[in-house]
């Protein structure tokens, strides 16, 4: 059993004592996703919405506004 075999796929679960690579390979095999983004560099808002939606890959037009 694995960290992520009892994990809804619609939850949110914080995973900071956990290595990156880990969680990917257990994702996988729970056939969910894994979205991550590495903020360490972010110090306002503005950057933390621009890393996230180039870690994302979010369109041109996401604009930065999680709200929209």
């Amino acid at each position: 059993m694995t960290l992520l075999s009892n994990t809804p796929p619609h939850a949110v679960v914080p995973l900071g004592a956990y290595r990156l690579d880990d969680l990917r390979r257990q994702a996988a095999r729970a056939d969910q996703r894994l979205l991550h983004c590495d903020l360490t560099g972010a110090r306002d808002k503005a950057e933390v919405l621009d890393a996230i939606g180039t870690a994302f890959g979010l369109p041109d037009y996401y604009g930065g506004n999680l709200d929209a």
